[in-house]
């Protein structure tokens, strides 16, 4: 089934409030699941001090190195700077 098709068996059916809470519940939790194993894989693949890039447009084409890595972001600052720098989620990070 597409996505579309879903979308317009949504609309189409009669659902109480209820059951789109509950409709609601179920997608929120598999959002959640979804970003939680990426954020798992991208913790396994990184390590302090490695070059990484953050896919963000407004830290686009710029290279940082990975400071600390915390329980759901991560500490970046650019290559050769002592201070500044940002706190990043781990899901936009990827290696250089």
């Amino acid at each position: 089934m597409t996505i579309k098709q879903l979308v317009n068996e949504i609309n189409a059916s009669n659902l109480s409030i209820e059951d789109l809470r509950i409709l609601n519940e179920l997608v929120v939790r598999n959002i959640k699941a979804k970003r939680s194993v990426k954020v798992a894989v991208a913790k396994a693949s990184l390590e302090v001090g490695m070059e990484v890039v953050v896919n963000h447009p407004k830290l686009a084409g710029r290279t940082f190195e990975l400071v600390e890595i915390k329980r759901t972001k991560a500490s970046v600052r650019a290559r050769g700077a002592m201070f500044g720098g940002y706190n990043v989620p781990l899901s936009l990070i990827e290696q250089a």
